[in-house]
């Protein structure tokens, strides 16, 4: 069965932690899906604004985001079923 998964501050910039968690998650036959408010496309994946876009919501959570937005992250994963965070 597949996994899946969302990785919250995901980046396009290859040096940062939220890239490597993300292309980390990828080749381990799970679905992964990438947030982030700034950016639309992370290595040829569509990037989804907060955890209730992706077209499913996934079971995981992994969060790389600023202390100051990270309240608010978890509090939408929660609203909208993620069973992990």
């Amino acid at each position: 069965m597949l996994q899946t998964y969302a990785v919250a501050g995901a980046s396009a910039r290859t040096h940062k932690y939220g890239y490597k968690v993300f292309k980390a998650l990828l080749p381990a036959d799970r679905k992964t899906y990438p947030l982030n408010p700034i950016t639309e496309e992370i290595d040829g994946h569509k990037a989804y604004l907060k955890i209730a876009d992706p077209p499913v919501v996934p079971k995981s959570l992994s969060i790389i985001t600023p202390p100051e937005v990270t309240r608010q992250v978890v509090a939408d994963a929660i609203a909208a079923g993620v069973k992990h965070i």
